[in-house]
């Protein structure tokens, strides 16, 4: 994996890193004096139960007196190191070039400090695909293209969606009741007056299934627009952890 001009620093101290759901873990840490570059391996162990991706934003950081104090995040680093750092549960590796960041580093009293924030992936979203499930029910496939604080919420679009048009039916009914009543009638002043009603109560479920037909289009729209933004970010992650990988010589 390593290249053979490779030297351990047995004073190293290694860490690990307590995340909610995850623990992130340093292993032995090797120093190539030649290429005058340190390599950082960890693991990120996730819990086997939970079914989601997570995308990493990983930064490194090292110290000289034993962990008193900290230096970084460093800069000159490659490798999984930065945003967007996934995890297939395997070796992920760090490439720090110290000489360049730091001519003065000795290595004396030294301990490194893997910091990471995370989120749930992209990767864990669905394309324009889930437009159908819109297309079925309005507001379904906004629970698969996009993150929800509740669960539930994808039904604040049902909701009123569903409620217009079926409003609007009933609301339509009315009117045709209400015009059956004026062809019944016998009475002039009556008539108009069921005939202008009809014609409120008609106008008034136009509107209504109108409004919720809109809003069911949209919903559709706004997925199947999110559906292939989706798409192009998932693409974009694989081939920056594919770039990740080659730069550390992990080729996939």
């Amino acid at each position: 994996m390593f290249p053979k001009k490779a030297y351990i620093f047995p004073f190293f101290l290694f860490c690990f890193l307590e995340l909610p759901a995850q623990k992130i873990e340093l292993v032995p840490i090797e120093v190539d004096k030649f290429e005058k570059q340190i390599r950082v391996p960890y693991f990120i162990r996730e819990h086997a139960d939970n079914p989601l991706i997570y995308e990493y934003n990983i930064q490194l950081f090292y110290s000289m007196d034993a962990g008193l104090t900290y230096n970084g995040p460093l800069e000159r680093v490659r490798g999984h190191v930065g945003p967007h750092v996934l995890n297939p549960d395997s070796l992920r590796l760090i490439l720090w070039d110290y000489w360049v960041e730091n001519p003065g580093f000795q290595g004396v009293n030294v301990k490194f400090k893997i910091a990471a924030r995370f989120e749930p992936s992209i990767l864990n979203l669905k394309g324009p695909e889930s437009t159908f499930r819109s297309l079925l029910i309005p507001g379904w496939g906004n629970s698969k293209v996009r993150y929800l604080k509740k669960k539930w919420h994808w039904g604040l679009v049902t909701l009123p969606t569903l409620g217009l048009i079926g409003g609007g039916i009933y609301m339509k009914t009315r009117s045709n009741n209400t015009y059956d009543q004026y062809l019944r009638s016998l009475n002039n002043p009556e008539a108009n007056t069921l005939f202008a009603r009809a014609n409120r109560q008609n106008r008034l479920a136009l509107g209504m299934i109108v409004t919720g037909a809109s809003l069911w289009v949209a919903d559709m729209a706004q997925v199947f627009v999110k559906g292939l933004i989706n798409r192009k970010k998932q693409k974009r992650v694989r081939l920056i952890n594919k770039k990740m990988g080659q730069e550390v010589h992990f080729l996939r």
